[in-house]
């Protein structure tokens, strides 16, 4: 049994953003998260494993030792057809000529709660790259569909012949969906 106690102001979080269900408790939700991964683990490594891990993975959260992602906590033995992670990078073709199976995949993800990443490296024009996902960002928001606020994510070498325009998208007047475009600071310049 989980000995899992959030404070007042933790505990309104988890029921405000629907991680809980309302008749859950932070120590019940710590339980079904638990046995919801020792259950995959018992399927790979047997029953006994699963049972030495559900205890120390328990503890561990109990101690506040892990902290696992939204999803885990909001869909782990609730929601079996939604995701566990909290952001992907989908396979696709960065070919804005080729972008309405893009915008669908990224809408139905966010829609699933998860954000998602991309390498604009392949990108022959990474700013029109970044201005298209912002615009599937605010148009997947805009339908009211998502349970928590997602978005894009986008890397890009500052080497590509594109990157040096990058910091214009955010000042532009139809950015109005927030990415990040982050740069490792040993390979910057």
């Amino acid at each position: 049994m989980s000995q899992f106690v959030a404070s007042l102001q933790a505990e309104h979080v988890l029921r405000a953003a629907r991680i809980i269900d309302p008749d859950e408790t932070p120590a019940d939700m710590v339980e079904r998260v638990t046995q919801t991964l020792a259950d995959q683990e018992a399927e790979f490594s047997g029953r006994r494993s699963a049972a030495q891990f559900a205890e120390a993975f328990e503890g561990a959260l109990d101690r506040g030792e892990i902290i696992m992602s939204t999803p885990v906590m909001m869909n782990a033995g609730r929601h079996p057809d939604r995701p566990l992670t909290a952001c992907t990078v989908p396979i696709a073709d960065l070919d804005p000529a080729r972008s309405r199976r893009l915008r669908e995949e990224i809408i139905t993800l966010h829609e699933q709660g998860m954000g998602t990443g991309f390498n604009l490296d392949t990108a022959e024009d990474p700013v029109a790259m970044l201005r298209f996902l912002n615009s599937v960002a605010v148009e997947s928001a805009s339908h009211g569909k998502e349970e928590r606020p997602v978005g894009n994510m986008a890397i890009v070498n500052v080497r590509h012949p594109g990157s040096m325009s990058s910091s214009r998208p955010k000042s532009a007047p139809r950015a109005t969906a927030p990415h990040h475009v982050p740069c490792h600071p040993h390979r910057c310049g």
